[in-house]
């Protein structure tokens, strides 16, 4: 199930994410989980949370980059729980990503070039993954990701 988020979302979640999410959000932030968290959840004009059994699993939204422009910046924050439905994730993340197109038809991101499953869910989800560039306070390598709407 996925819902509209709330802040308590962000408490239960920011001991809980993957490892590969902490070690992103600090190599392009110097951020905490719950930094990343709370500051995404207030910048989205979106903000969803899955729920497994009831319990949050992963937060999204989308952060545009001006309120009447095309580009907004997408982001997703998950747990290991994620695998135990990975069909289903794939499948709900296709269609959110479709929806969130609708309202802007250049969704980007950059992802830790380190973080392979991230990269190849993005990839199945569609999504152009350019080469490694240095990105964050220690140059490491990040992936400009962009998903753009088909007309």
């Amino acid at each position: 199930m996925i819902r509209e988020s709330l802040p308590g979302d962000i408490i239960y979640l920011k001991d809980r994410l993957r490892k590969e999410e902490v070690e992103e959000i600090w190599a392009s932030h110097n951020s905490t989980p719950e930094q990343a968290l709370l500051g995404s959840y207030l910048i989205s004009i979106r903000c969803f949370t899955a729920l497994l059994n009831d319990r949050p699993i992963a937060m999204f939204g989308i952060a545009p980059e001006t309120l009447l422009g095309e580009k907004a910046c997408v982001w997703f924050l998950g747990t290991e729980l994620l695998d135990k439905i990975k069909k289903s994730f794939v499948v709900l993340s296709r269609k959110f990503i479709s929806l969130m197109l609708n309202d802007y038809p250049y969704l980007y991101n950059f992802v830790d070039f380190r973080y392979k499953k991230s990269l190849q869910w993005l990839k199945s989800c569609g999504a152009e993954i350019s080469d490694p560039k240095p990105f964050g306070p220690e140059g490491l390598p990040f992936c400009k990701v962009v998903l753009v709407r088909s007309n």
